[in-house]
């Protein structure tokens, strides 16, 4: 794969995120992997590695589209990027770092509210 095609894939074989797992399972293939845990009801899964040769699953709070440079070549792996995922700082259980991190990795980020770890209440009324 040439190095301008290669930041354009977000999905496929060989690849695989690393740094971003939450939860690592054993399944059986791709379909398990991917049907049981990331495709529907896991918010925070943004997408997964799936090992063929351990048959174990990584599921990722994180995406290649937002963390290139943590991919790695792993001949053996299937790197998927969830459709299903819901958008950084639009739930607490998938709240950014910074508004920074909402602006530079979410390319639908509009104006509005969103959810940070470093979110502090200000009371208008002190």
């Amino acid at each position: 794969m040439n190095e301008s095609n290669k930041d354009k894939v977000k999905s496929g074989t060989g690849l695989a995120l690393n740094g971003h797992g939450y939860l690592t399972f054993s399944a059986k293939d791709f379909s398990q992997c991917f049907d049981d845990r990331c495709k529907e009801g896991e918010p925070v899964c943004q997408s997964l590695n799936y090992y063929s040769d351990t048959k174990s699953c990584d599921l990722n709070n994180g995406n290649r589209t937002a963390h290139a440079s943590d991919t790695i070549k792993n001949p053996m792996t299937i790197y998927f990027e969830s459709h299903n995922r819901v958008s950084r700082g639009s739930q607490a259980t998938v709240a950014a770092s910074s508004c920074q991190e909402i602006y530079l990795k979410e390319n639908s980020a509009k104006d509005g509210f969103y959810l940070s770890h470093r979110a502090s209440v200000i009371s208008p009324f002190d």
